[in-house]
């Protein structure tokens, strides 16, 4: 009887200990931690940003993180030049677009994008190797504007 009790409270820790760990697994692996800790300035103004240099990572973009605070963003490498469409699939907080070109000019800018547009994609009106995506507001606030560089 202690045998069968102690096959049973095995196989329930090992159970327990599968799901949970596995689901924890599944969740690290299918979002990337953000780590806003490189130093940008566009426009006079500074931030600290994550740099996403890949297609996948880029397509990620900010989606299901929380919030951004006033000073961070998402900075996206591209490897070629192109009209990078923005999307706002599984945001849950508006923000500013800036699309940069290959001199590291502004180029374009919308800003206030609400979650709500989802699936409308934002494009700019030429092609762009960069796109910077930060709190809304911030464009406003810092004074961005097309012509400002983009230094890192």
């Amino acid at each position: 009887m202690t045998r069968i009790l102690f096959v049973i409270a095995i196989t329930f820790l090992f159970t327990f200990f599968v799901f949970y760990f596995g689901q924890q697994f599944y969740i690290n692996s299918s979002q990337r931690e953000l780590k806003f800790d490189k130093k940008i300035t566009i426009g006079g103004a500074h931030f600290l940003v994550d740099f996403s240099k890949t297609d996948k990572e880029s397509s990620r973009g900010l989606s299901k993180l929380e919030k951004l605070l006033p000073d961070q963003g998402l900075l996206m490498f591209f490897q070629y030049e192109n009209d990078w469409g923005i999307w706002m699939k599984d945001m849950n907080f508006p923000i500013d677009i800036v699309w940069i070109n290959k001199n590291k000019e502004v180029s374009y800018i919308r800003e206030r994008i609400s979650p709500n547009t989802y699936p409308e994609i934002f494009y700019p009106p030429g092609k762009e190797l960069y796109v910077l995506e930060l709190p809304a507001g911030t464009v406003e606030m810092k004074h961005i504007k097309v012509g400002d560089l983009l230094l890192y």
